[in-house]
């Protein structure tokens, strides 16, 4: 529990850390559609201190949907230039991305039509639509207008109601009160579901995108929910819960037939670095992480200079072809999990893609320097320990002197460090 204890301590590495993390389900991002001609908003700086300074989870929600001018850019959507479908409106966004994050519902097939996958409807996504919208807000069928107006309401009316007739701040204000009131369980369940994925690999409720999904553990979901609300919505405090349990830190589980409501808990799964760890992992091999953050990512970080992180991390950078062929999307729409299967664009780009190839190369160049007075034996040994956290075997030790040749040219050593960094040892999360 110490270890836990200092990792969730360290402010800024946690913030930045679960940066990605909220950037995916938040739709937020430095670069991308909507930001140059001001479609779009930025909530990095908001998002960062949130983090940093353990918001609680109940006023982390009610500034999100009730926004501050620093926080509103995720409720307001993205303007796209030009006609669109009338499911893609801002104010249809705030319903799709609101109950999507917040509730693990999907309204974007009940935003066009009445959904074929669920019970959700097309009056039950204008609903929620019209809580955000400042003007009457008419019903699209398929792109087709209907002459009918939406009336603003939560898609849980027997957990409580707003009154449509509002002004918009009041009813943004009432949908909050009703998104965290302590018997709307569906907010806690959602949150801890989310965090239970992050940490295990597979949610108590899977996909977690669908908490009408019966849960493989019932009593489980309920218990984190139920002590998240009881401890003020304490997030790190979940988090600490769950890393301390038997179940995180039991042995992982086969990956084969572990989803599913049907499907026992056996352990965590073994799953592949996010874009984002990978890419730290290898800047810290070889020495080579960029010398800034992205503009927006420096601006956040300077509203808490005390908590900022060591050094430049991937969730700071604006995405480059290899993070983006890796999975982080564009997030032009919330991404709550990202696919986890190798795709053959990945295997192209890890396999002799510029990206990493050019940055093996400059860690060579880097490491050739910075251990110029290293046997190949000792360099072998220190990269091993490095990437592993072990030494190599003597077999393992014999390829690579002989990769490093007998002069420990450069491009022998980024021929080293490739073949380390393509392990599944190196790129799996046990």
């Amino acid at each position: 529990t110490t270890l836990v204890d200092q990792l969730l301590d360290n402010r800024g590495e946690f913030a930045v850390h679960w940066l990605t993390f909220w950037n995916d389900q938040l739709r937020n991002d430095y670069a991308g559609t909507g930001y140059i001609d001001g479609g779009r908003k930025q909530i990095t700086t908001w998002l960062y201190g949130a983090l940093v300074d353990n918001k609680a989870y109940d006023q982390f929600l009610r500034e999100l949907v009730r926004p501050t001018p620093a926080s509103e850019g995720f409720i307001r959507g993205i303007r796209w230039r030009g006609r669109v479908n009338a499911s893609q409106v801002p104010e249809l966004q705030f319903a799709q991305n609101l109950s999507q994050v917040f509730l693990g519902i999907n309204m974007k097939c009940a935003s066009c039509h009445d959904s074929f996958i669920d019970d959700w409807t097309l009056r039950d996504a204008y609903g929620l639509a019209a809580v955000v919208a400042d003007r009457p807000l008419e019903l699209y069928r398929c792109d087709k207008p209907t002459g009918e107006i939406a009336t603003a309401a939560f898609p849980f009316p027997e957990l409580g109601t707003l009154d449509p007739a509002l002004p918009r701040d009041q009813r943004l204000a009432r949908l909050a009160d009703l998104m965290v009131h302590p018997e709307n369980g569906r907010t806690a369940r959602t949150s801890v579901n989310r965090l239970w994925e992050r940490m295990m690999g597979r949610g108590i409720v899977d996909p977690v995108d669908a908490m009408g999904n019966r849960p493989w553990n019932e009593a489980l979901l309920e218990h984190l929910a139920v002590d998240l609300v009881e401890h003020q919505y304490d997030m790190r405090r979940s988090l600490f819960h769950i890393a301390t349990s038997q179940a995180y830190q039991a042995r992982c589980a086969e990956p084969e037939a572990t989803v599913g409501s049907d499907v026992p808990f056996r352990g965590p799964l073994p799953r592949r670095m996010t874009a984002e760890q990978f890419l730290d992992a290898v800047w810290q091999l070889t020495g080579t992480s960029p010398d800034a953050p992205d503009p927006a990512a420096a601006a956040a970080l300077q509203t808490r200079p005390d908590s900022a992180p060591a050094g430049v991390r991937a969730a700071l950078v604006t995405a480059d072809p290899l993070m983006r062929s890796l999975g982080r999307p564009n997030r032009e729409q919330v991404v709550s999990t990202r696919p986890a299967e190798l795709t053959t664009l990945q295997a192209l780009d890890l396999s002799n893609g510029d990206v990493l190839a050019g940055l093996l190369a400059r860690g060579a160049q880097h490491l050739a320097r910075s251990h110029a007075h290293c046997s190949g034996s000792e360099l072998v040994e220190w990269i091993y320990r490095t990437a592993l956290s072990r030494t190599p075997t003597d077999a393992e030790q014999a390829i690579s002197l002989e990769l490093l040749g007998p002069d420990q040219s450069e491009i022998g050593l980024a021929d080293l460090l490739w073949a380390v960094v393509m392990l599944p040892e190196f790129q799996t999360i046990r």
